[in-house]
């Protein structure tokens, strides 16, 4: 990674930041200090486990939406045990959707960051409202909800050290308190680096 694109997350990782209130932080914070202290893989390996590579980690992005839209997106993944992995991620669309999420991913080939994956999703998810009438100038309305929801998708691991990941998938998310209100889960293509 060169030096402008770290630049590039860490200036999209601050304005992430500076969008979340108090709350919103300390449960970010609260669900990275439960990633971190999480047990992984404690058994011994078998012949099947020494296919899987020593990737435990995975970083990824959609590059689509930091280039043609105004939707970001970063993701962490974490290898639990081989069929099983814990990621967290946030997003925002505009400034009008902000969303921390932590996922469990289940994969049945038992080859994680491959394959078919199903899973659950929690996560914290802020949406603004505002009156777009130039007669009624109130100040716009945050929402801060908790939200759960499912995914299912595909993954691939590819090139000569299989680092390279691409993947896809959907699902929906149902927020909670309020107006319940659903939405689909889209994601395009992400890109990311396993290692």
């Amino acid at each position: 990674m060169d030096n402008l694109q770290v630049v590039k997350s860490l200036y999209l990782f601050r304005r992430l930041f500076r969008i979340m209130n108090s709350i919103e932080r300390q449960i970010v914070v609260l669900m990275l200090f439960a990633l971190c202290i999480t047990p992984t893989d404690t058994y011994a390996q078998d012949e099947h486990d020494e296919s899987l590579g020593s990737h435990r980690h995975l970083l990824s992005v959609n590059p689509f939406g930091l280039v043609l839209f105004p939707w970001y997106n970063g993701e962490y993944e974490r290898r639990m045990n081989p069929s099983l992995s814990l990621g967290i991620s946030a997003s925002q669309w505009t400034d009008n959707f902000v969303a921390t999420t932590l996922a469990f991913r289940y994969y049945p080939s038992r080859k994680v960051f491959q394959g078919i994956y199903v899973g659950p999703r929690i996560g914290i998810f802020r949406t603004t409202t505002s009156d777009s009438s130039w007669v009624n100038r109130d100040p716009p309305l945050r929402h801060v909800q908790l939200g759960l929801g499912f995914e299912f998708g595909y993954a691939w691991l590819i090139g000569s050290e299989q680092n390279l990941s691409i993947s896809i998938g959907s699902g929906a998310t149902r927020l909670l308190g309020g107006e319940s209100t659903a939405f689909p889960v889209l994601r395009f293509i992400n890109l990311g680096w396993a290692f």
